[in-house]
């Protein structure tokens, strides 16, 4: 549902949801359940709910060989002049749940079941933050010749920053 108010120019719309598939391709299977709020005004953008995922089969293809651009790059047209503009950055909020109800892994030697569940949060002041646990259930790994059984109760748990988890991986 969307409900615009042009004395504010807010928008509000909400996303609900059940069971929906948002990915399905070769390596990678997500199906969801939502209930989330994206509210502008003002500048401004809020995303807040909850999101469940349902189940989630996650199995890469080998990425090791690939080249990325890096930010600097700037596209140009025949007179030398940017094609793109750098934008201002965005005003976000997010304070989002995500609950982990079927994950699956499998990718360079690593095979996991997951479940747990971890808040999202941002501000403009801040990064993308994570703050909550994920429960191995059970998973192998594969290297150097050897195969290693994660056992149950493996834990990786977000503190702060989302790229840098504490891993209590016991094998």
């Amino acid at each position: 549902s969307t409900q615009l108010n042009f004395r504010d120019f807010e928008t509000k719309l909400s996303l609900l949801s059940n069971q929906f598939t948002i990915v399905n391709t070769e390596d990678c299977k997500i199906i969801v359940s939502t209930v989330l709020n994206l509210i502008y005004n003002n500048d401004v953008t809020k995303i807040n709910g909850n999101l469940q995922v349902i189940h989630a089969n996650i199995a890469p293809i080998d990425f090791s060989n690939t080249v990325t651009l890096t930010n600097d790059i700037v596209y140009v047209n025949n007179q030398n002049q940017p094609l793109y503009q750098k934008t201002v950055p965005l005003k976000l909020f997010i304070d989002v749940l995500v609950k982990i109800k079927q994950l699956a892994i499998n990718y360079k030697g690593l095979q996991a079941e997951i479940v747990g569940e971890t808040k999202l949060t941002q501000t403009p002041a801040t990064e993308l933050n994570a703050y909550g646990q994920l429960q191995l259930l059970k998973g192998s790994y594969k290297a150097y010749g050897q195969e290693l059984a994660i056992q149950k109760g493996s834990t990786v748990t977000f503190n702060r920053e989302i790229e840098n988890p504490q891993l209590n991986v016991t094998a």
